[in-house]
């Protein structure tokens, strides 16, 4: 996934269609499962700046080294991240 990618799903997650969306790809494909959980309806403003912050934060530190995880990685911290939002 290109820089480019990430950076467009960081756009998303502060719109509500497509925050959960964008939450949900980048914890796939960073393998990151810490990150705040984004509920289907994303209804709640809070819950998606939350994210957003985090998402923010976290490629700004890691944008010059980041380099997907394998597919199977992803796919658990997906069910991880899930599991802990309730989602």
């Amino acid at each position: 996934m290109a820089p480019a990618a990430v950076e467009a799903l960081l756009e998303e997650l502060g719109t509500r269609d497509y925050s959960w969306a964008a939450a949900w790809a980048l914890v796939r494909v960073t393998g990151v499962d810490s990150a705040p959980f984004v509920a289907l309806d994303a209804a709640d403003p809070g819950e998606r700046a939350r994210s957003l912050d985090f998402w923010t934060r976290w490629w700004a530190e890691n944008a010059t080294s980041f380099r997907p995880v394998a597919e199977d990685v992803g796919a658990e911290a997906l069910r991880r991240w899930r599991d802990r939002g309730g989602g």
